[in-house]
């Protein structure tokens, strides 16, 4: 049966592309055919399948990460909630950067503990694990690192500054250079 003659039907040649292939470890061809997303055939079939999935992915995604968050005492915070709970002085301040970077400007009354330093760990292992911390970097991506070590060390809850010193200049909240 040739492409177009009642294989599949209603489909017109120029929304199937043909190609053909030689696998040579069994000496017989076989044909490739590729649909293009923007064929009909797509657009009916697999882009409301696409769709569908990709819906449910989400939903297992948000809703696996929102349990593992409340599971392991870290959650990843906005700038907002973040100053809200600096401001009420509770809880102590980590800044995971490197301390040129804390030298430039820190959030006023934190303390910092260097991420890539090589005894991270061990200054992080030092402070009470039964408190709760807010801890910050640059721009989210050490501090949400630090954080899942600290609370796979044990510590109680962790907040993490979602956007980083970055966000935290940028919303005009205090920074300190002493």
């Amino acid at each position: 049966m040739r492409i177009g003659e009642g294989m599949f039907r209603g489909i017109g040649r120029q929304d199937l592309h043909v190609g053909y292939s030689r696998d040579y470890t069994r000496q017989r061809g076989r044909i490739n055919v590729t649909i293009p997303l923007d064929s009909p055939l797509a657009r009916a079939t697999l882009r409301p399948l696409m769709k569908n999935f990709l819906f449910a992915l989400f939903l297992s995604v948000a809703f696996t990460a929102s349990a593992a968050d409340k599971k392991t005492g870290h959650q990843r915070v906005g700038v907002d909630a973040f100053h809200k709970l600096w401001k009420e002085k509770k809880l102590a301040v980590i800044d995971v950067r490197t301390p040129g970077e804390f030298s430039e400007g820190h959030i006023p009354g934190a303390k910092n503990i260097d991420y890539r330093s090589r005894d991270f760990k061990k200054k992080i292992g030092k402070l009470d694990k039964s408190k709760e911390y807010l801890v910050h970097c640059r721009s989210g991506g050490r501090s949400a690192a630090a954080s899942k070590i600290m609370v796979g060390m044990g510590f109680k809850l962790v907040y993490d500054l979602a956007d980083g010193m970055m966000g935290w200049e940028e919303e005009g909240k205090p920074v300190s250079q002493k």
